[in-house]
């Protein structure tokens, strides 16, 4: 699927087994050279004669599959597909940090700065994080985030350094080999709404 052609080819059975157990598996890069170099690092995993060189079993080729996938999707094509007929939406790319910035306009005048990061890439999944900030994690609000935690509807609330202070957040995680335009939006939505919503809740302002 990926070359467009099989990997051994062979007048008869009997010749094709021969070549399958007897030759190297093509390198897939001399008539694909485009691929990434993570596809092709895990196909020669997935192929490798040794068993102790390749997959254990399904669920480890599954994880690296996901995580691999993860890697290539363009985030960027998918915010511009989930936000292309939004007027009050608007994000950018931060480059330098792989971030991306989505402002929401809400309510009565209120915004929402979402933020998509990657997360920890020691998850066996890769996952994106998007998360808001809800406000300062003051001493005297964590009782009041954790009894609006336990209702929270979408997200949980969080804390997370911002700057060098610690802030509450209101956060969701998705597989970066899953998700698609339209569950990414909605997601940014949720979180939006509900950051705003901790931040009135806990300052009475609107400033993140």
């Amino acid at each position: 699927m990926l070359t467009g052609r099989v990997p051994f080819e062979a007048k008869t059975v009997k010749q094709l087994i021969t070549q399958i157990n007897s030759q190297p598996f093509p390198d897939v890069r001399a008539h694909c050279p485009e691929l990434p170099g993570d596809i092709t690092d895990l196909l020669n995993w997935l192929v490798a004669r040794d068993p102790k060189e390749r997959a254990r079993d399904s669920d480890e080729a599954q994880s690296r599959l996901f995580a691999v996938l993860g890697q290539v999707r363009d985030v960027k094509q998918l915010l511009a597909e989930a936000f292309a007929n939004e007027p009050d939406v608007k994000w950018s790319a931060r480059e330098a940090a792989n971030e991306f910035e989505i402002l929401v306009k809400l309510r009565n005048g209120r915004q929402q700065r979402v933020i998509i990061a990657p997360s920890d890439e020691n998850v066996p999944f890769r996952q994106l994080q998007i998360f808001s900030i809800g406000g300062p994690a003051a001493a005297d609000h964590f009782e009041l985030a954790l009894r609006r935690n336990a209702v929270q509807p979408h997200g949980s609330i969080a804390v997370r350094d911002i700057d060098g202070r610690p802030h509450f957040v209101v956060v969701e995680n998705h597989s970066r080999a899953k998700v698609d335009a339209e569950e990414l939006g909605r997601s940014v939505h949720h979180i939006a709404r509900h950051a705003d919503s901790v931040e009135e809740f806990l300052t009475g302002r609107d400033v993140n």
